[in-house]
């Protein structure tokens, strides 16, 4: 290549180094009824792996490494990259791996990447698809960081959602990890599902709390196209329902997010995120954060996304041409001049989003403004070196009127919106000082806002 190592026409929001990464491993034992993300089946994936997908894995896995060592490699050439602050491996279900497997992984990217001293390193995991796993050996590699797929407590619905554990599995899944040495652990449930009630949920979040988790996460059902449940409800004879069961509607969902945001609250979490809730900001997904708020990350790996100096990139869906385009490395001299947005670089791109600079403005709210724990004007000054546009204050001070936003900081302990007339005096300033809070009522209608901000300087 003659290219120029970096280009110094970018934009200075194109400009913030990378200190996230996150790897998809696609593998699952069994697809969830609700799934529609990129995986792939493999029943025999913890025995001979002689299945036609099972035998992609080895091939996937080298394929994977060669990808982090070729773009991680360029980045670091064109010293692009700080030390990683986080690793984030998701799925599909990335503990159907084998010890060695993710190990070797884990290795790839220490030596591609300086990683920082506490990197949180997090590992999705099932609660019946780790005991191969030597959780201690990995934790002595640096793996930190456990997110359980607990989902509900009630083995009808867990059949429902086509998951294979129980939750006495979850409890044993929570004492190997810490077994392990590793206490921070997250739990993910999901609320809204047929025929549940608010008791269920309680019951739910009950349980779930007396595992001791530093992390929660909250999640309503939605039947996403592509999943089978979604087939099912497409295909049902009655409206509102799925495999006989009825749905609960939009009033009875919220309630059910609602009660427990404010339950978890009580209990002392901090609702950090539109979905998420962690004891100490310490604790909250150093990955997700970094998403939310607009930061560059690596996605490598089968359909992962990478935000790499204002280009969004999709891979590809189809993992044997993944596979075929990351047989090798992409080798280069250490003295060559290497372009590091070089498509070359980015051959399993299947989607590329190239922002300019007024798209990344109007994207920065629509997604910091998910950050429950406030976003901080000055911010949006020092990442784009500009002030907030006319149009972008304009949305924002609509959503103060509106009651979907605040100045001022809800109380933890309110189920109410914290509106006062204080607050309500100073609707028609933003200034570099501002800290923008989504109240109670902002949570439910986030996406009003954001619809709003996209495409709001291009008008």
């Amino acid at each position: 290549m003659t290219n120029r190592l970096a280009n110094e026409n970018l934009e200075q929001f194109q400009r913030q180094k990378v200190e996230d990464v996150y790897i998809h491993i696609p593998f699952c034992h069994q697809v969830c009824s609700y799934c529609d993300f990129c995986v792939l089946q493999c029943p025999d994936i913890f025995k001979e792996r002689k299945s036609r997908q099972a035998k992609l894995i080895q091939p996937y896995l080298t394929a994977l490494q060669n990808e982090i060592i070729s773009i991680g490699s360029f980045w670091q050439q064109a010293k692009q990259i700080n030390a990683l602050k986080s690793i984030y491996f998701g799925g599909g279900t990335p503990s159907t791996l084998q010890t060695e497997e993710i190990a070797q992984l884990i290795n790839t990217c220490k030596k591609v990447f300086n990683t920082a001293a506490d990197c949180e390193i997090t590992l999705e995991l099932n609660p019946n698809h780790y005991s191969h796993l030597d959780l201690a050996y990995l934790h002595s590699l640096g793996l930190n960081r456990i997110s359980i797929g607990m989902q509900t407590s009630d083995a009808n619905l867990l059949r429902f959602l086509q998951r294979e554990h129980s939750y006495a599995e979850v409890k044993q899944a929570v004492s190997a990890v810490k077994q392990a040495g590793i206490y921070n652990y997250s739990l993910d449930l999901i609320i809204a599902l047929p025929g549940q009630t608010l008791k269920d949920v309680k019951q739910d979040l009950d349980l779930a709390l007396a595992l001791a988790p530093k992390h929660l996460s909250i999640y309503s059902l939605i039947l996403e196209a592509g999943s089978k449940l979604y087939w099912q409800y497409e295909h049902a004879n009655c409206p509102n329902m799925v495999q006989g069961l009825v749905l609960p509607n939009e009033d009875l969902e919220r309630e059910m997010m609602h009660f427990a945001t404010d339950y978890l609250e009580k209990q002392g979490f901090r609702h950090y995120e539109i979905s998420n809730f962690a004891k100490t900001k310490a604790t909250e997904s150093r990955h997700n954060t970094a998403v939310w708020l607009a930061r560059p990350y690596f996605g490598f790996g089968l359909n992962a996304s990478s935000y790499l100096a204002g280009v969004r990139r999709t891979n590809t869906k189809q993992i044997k041409r993944y596979i075929d385009l990351w047989q090798t490395n992409l080798a280069f001299s250490s003295n060559e001049e290497i372009n590091y947005l070089s498509s070359d670089l980015y051959k399993a791109a299947a989607f590329t989003d190239v922002n300019d600079e007024a798209s990344a403005m109007e994207d920065y709210f629509a997604f910091a403004l998910r950050y429950l724990k406030g976003v901080a004007c000055q911010d949006f000054v020092a990442y784009f070196a500009k002030d907030i546009p006319a149009n972008i204050k304009a949305i924002l001070l609509w959503g103060i009127k509106q009651g979907l936003l605040s100045k001022k900081e809800p109380r933890l302990s309110s189920s109410k919106l914290d509106l006062n007339s204080s607050n309500q005096a100073q609707v028609d300033e933003i200034s570099k000082n501002t800290v923008l809070y989504v109240t109670r009522e902002g949570q439910d209608y986030l996406d009003v806002i954001s619809r709003q901000l996209i495409g709001c300087l291009s008008d």
